[in-house]
This record gives structure tokens, C-alpha cells and sequence, in this order.
């Protein structure tokens, strides 16, 4: 079950990462017109979709930065609408984060 897990997160990591950068190369954002906010709400959303990636070899890692940079980002946007954020496809791009951390594997305990 654990390896089914595994290769879905995987998967949905790598769909996730392909759609992001499509919509990049398809609307690239102009930098020097963004605010402070908006540049470090786009640097949490690329930190997730890294972390995403990471997690295709190293499952805990990558779904650990997967989570705090969609965290991150969901942060800056309700300081910055002052109210919980409903954005429905940045909570389904942190699901192969959450996958990752249940479905990684388990550190072992050492031998005395």
C-alpha cells in the first residue's frame, strides 16, 4: 500500500511541476513589476514545487518543503486579503507533499 502511495505522489508530483512550468513559459511573470509580497508569495510557490520534486528520491524531505512552501504561500495571501485563502488548486498541489510525509519511509531505530 505504502509503495502504491509512493509512485501516486510521485506522479501527481511530476504533473504538478509540468503544469507549473507550462503556465510559466506560457505567462512569465515580469519581476521588477511585482511587490515585495507577491515576489516572496512566488518564491514559496516555487520552493513548493521544488520540494515536489525533491520528494520523487527523498520522500520526507521533499513533502516537508513541499508543505512549508505552500504554507508559506497560502500565509502571505491571507495576510495580504486579511481572511482564510479559498484557493482550491494550491491546497490539491500540496496533496503528494502530505502523501509523501505519510507514505515516506520511517526512520529505524539504531542498534546500540
Amino acid at each position: 500500500m505504502r509503495t502504491a502511495l509512493r509512485w501516486v505522489a510521485r506522479l501527481a508530483s511530476l504533473a504538478v511541476a509540468v503544469l507549473f512550468v507550462l503556465f510559466w513559459w506560457h505567462s512569465p511573470p515580469r519581476l521588477p513589476e511585482l511587490s515585495g509580497t507577491l515576489r516572496w508569495q512566488l518564491a514559496a510557490m516555487v520552493t513548493g514545487v521544488v520540494g515536489l520534486l525533491v520528494g520523487v528520491w527523498r520522500e520526507r524531505l521533499g513533502g516537508l518543503l513541499a508543505l512549508v512552501g505552500f504554507g508559506g504561500f497560502l500565509l502571505l495571501e491571507g495576510l495580504h486579503i486579511r481572511t482564510f485563502p479559498n484557493i482550491p488548486a494550491v491546497y490539491v498541489m500540496m496533496l503528494p507533499g502530505l502523501i509523501y510525509l505519510l507514505a515516506g519511509p520511517r526512520s529505524r531505530p539504531t542498534a546500540a
